[in-house]
């Protein structure tokens, strides 16, 4: 049986999320097993031919990350650390393999950034980084503490939400400030509040009546299926489909129900009071007068298909 040989300092940062050191020959067999999408190389030079080959046999994305090699200070700068803390996150380049020349301070500094996201404190963040890189230096700490995003968040679906934990993207203005001042974007849905339509009835012409009584009466439903005039009138009016409901027994403009449509989409209160000061004759509806100081005189013909003749 083929031994293995992961990379040197190769660790598990999270599921479908691995670190360690470039991948020399020996270690591809390994590579093989976790069966990766991409792998992010933090290096001064382009990939070497053998990992190179190996992606493009396994059909692995391989990305190129300039980063010089570490000299007391990691040279990556706040924009890089965000867009390889963007690839992280995006489960479609799932499993992920990130490194630098040695899987040290450039690699580990990435990692600390990935866990200030995940709102690790920074005692413990620091502790697990010691373990694969000797020691970091005020540079690379004030690295850590600076950076802050802004980091793009792709579509809810493609976040590993086993180990990146967030609010609902609905959630409250107030709950949406991250615990370490990171800058999130495209995550958070701001909810559009539709302004409230005013009734226009008073651009209800006859014409418009004639065509809405001829299409009622032509419908194919049953007549207890159909809306009354006034419902379909009224509602269109304030820009809302008429939905269809089965009917009362009493389908003429004096209903109780048909006068508490036409107050409500004149935004009077639905009291016995209004409801009385709703006058209806056998051919037209005379609206309040205190509805009059805000619309032009109306005349809505009565919805009475045996009618229609009164309408010509």
């Amino acid at each position: 049986m083929h031994e293995l040989f992961p990379p040197v300092r190769f660790r598990i940062v999270n599921d479908s999320v691995y670190a360690g050191a470039y991948p020399t020959l020996r270690n591809l067999r390994f590579m093989r097993r976790l069966k990766l999408r991409t792998i992010v190389s933090l290096i001064p030079e382009p990939p070497t031919t053998d990992l190179k080959e190996f992606c493009d046999h396994e059909k692995i994305e391989c990305r190129h990350i300039y980063t010089e090699k570490y000299k007391n200070v990691v040279s990556l700068s706040f924009a890089d650390i965000t867009k390889i803390i963007e690839m992280l996150i995006d489960t479609r380049l799932h499993p992920i393999y990130i490194h630098c020349l040695g899987g040290t301070n450039p690699t580990s500094l990435v990692i600390m950034c990935l866990r200030k996201l995940q709102n690790w404190n920074q005692k413990t963040t620091v502790k697990e980084a010691e373990r694969y890189t000797e020691e970091f230096s005020s540079e690379d700490m004030e690295i850590l503490k600076q950076w802050k995003g802004e980091v793009n968040f792709p579509d809810a679906q493609f976040l590993p939400k086993k180990w990146l934990h967030l609010p609902s993207p609905k959630c409250d203005v107030k709950d949406r400030q991250h615990p370490k001042g990171i800058k999130i974007v495209g995550y958070f849905i701001e909810e559009v509040v539709e302004e409230k339509k005013k009734p226009n009835l008073k651009n209800i012409n006859l014409a418009d009546s004639k065509a809405v009584l001829t299409s009622i009466k032509d419908s194919k439903e049953p007549v207890h299926k159909r809306p009354s005039y006034v419902e379909f009138m009224t509602l269109s009016s304030i820009g809302k489909t008429p939905r269809v409901k089965h009917a009362t027994s009493q389908r003429s403009i004096n209903s109780t129900r048909n006068k508490k449509i036409l107050l409500a989409a004149l935004d009077l209160e639905v009291k016995d009071e209004n409801i009385e000061r709703v006058k209806a004759d056998t051919t037209s509806l005379e609206i309040p007068a205190g509805v009059l100081d805000k619309l032009d005189r109306i005349s809505l013909p009565m919805f009475d298909p045996s009618n229609m003749h009164s309408l010509t």
